[in-house]
């Protein structure tokens, strides 16, 4: 639902402005930064909560953060965690990734920055030279990530995350 009122919000502040200039202010820029912000934290949320059952099935601890998680599995010499962890290497070596913008494994996540720190950058590109409508970018660690692909990233990210660990633990306990 966020996905989609993030999506909804901006382009209808595009369309009420013009597509041509940054469009992003006054309650505009409120609105689309509510919906991004609140899509960032439920993912994250979501995550902390299924880490607590990951946690207990895979590695027998009691764990509510995701990063911490994903750092035991990381630091984990254990072979039947060995897939988990070379998922989790996947997605860190992507710039930007889903992981990286909720998760502090790589440095300071968007998601702490948010909750600790301070607001989201959006600024507005030509996706490319010919282009003569601007689209809106996260500025995430000076990477500019379009909007689009920032909010379909997270949630498919969050998704096929939780189906991947989901079969891992219905292999080991063979249900």
């Amino acid at each position: 639902m966020a996905k989609k009122n993030t999506l909804e919000s901006e382009l209808n502040a595009r369309l009420e402005v013009t597509p041509y200039l940054d469009p992003l202010w006054g309650i505009y820029e409120i609105e689309v930064l509510y919906h991004i912000e609140t899509m960032v934290l439920f993912a994250r949320s979501i995550l902390d909560f299924f880490t607590y059952v990951l946690a207990y099935f895979l590695i027998d601890l009691r764990l509510d953060s995701f990063t911490k998680f994903c750092k035991i599995i990381l630091n984990s010499n254990n072979n039947q965690i060995v897939l988990l962890k070379k998922k989790i290497n996947s997605y860190l070596n992507k710039n930007s990734n889903w992981i990286n913008i909720l998760s502090s494994l790589n440095g300071r996540s968007l998601r702490d920055k948010i909750a600790h720190q301070t607001i989201i950058k959006l600024e507005y590109h030509y996706i490319s030279e010919t282009s003569d409508k601007v689209y809106c970018h996260i500025n995430f660690n000076n990477n500019l990530i379009p909007l689009n692909q920032f909010v379909k990233g997270i949630c498919d990210g969050v998704i096929e995350f939780c189906l991947f660990t989901e079969e891992l633990v219905l292999r080991k306990f063979q249900f």
